[in-house]
């Protein structure tokens, strides 16, 4: 597991992937927008994520013991033989599912 979250930054969590903004977030949890704010900046830190697609990895991964690269690897497979059955999806496609992979599976 790489860091340690409070019940509480699992709970902003939580609510974040339920789609709440963070001044919902805050209402519903009694607590400022700017302290929210805080939490969800020390979550980033703890599980040294750049943006909230790698928080939810990282949380998925550590605390629910999915493994997200052999999800992705799959569903990568899957557009793959999509993509060679339509020959008409453009190189524009696979450079973006390129960046994808390079940028969230570190091989």
């Amino acid at each position: 597991m790489s860091a340690v979250l409070s019940d509480t930054e699992l709970q902003i969590i939580k609510l974040r992937l339920m789609g709440f903004t963070r001044k919902e977030i805050a209402d519903k949890t009694h607590r400022s927008e700017l302290t929210i704010k805080t939490h969800y900046q020390n979550i980033m830190n703890k599980l040294n994520a750049n943006d909230e697609l790698q928080i939810y990895i990282r949380v998925l991964e550590d605390y629910a013991g999915i493994n997200i690269k052999k999800i992705i690897i799959g569903a990568i497979a899957v557009i793959v033989v999509i993509g060679l059955q339509f020959l008409f999806i453009d190189e524009s496609f696979w450079q973006n599912v390129k960046a994808f992979i390079s940028t969230y599976i570190n091989f």
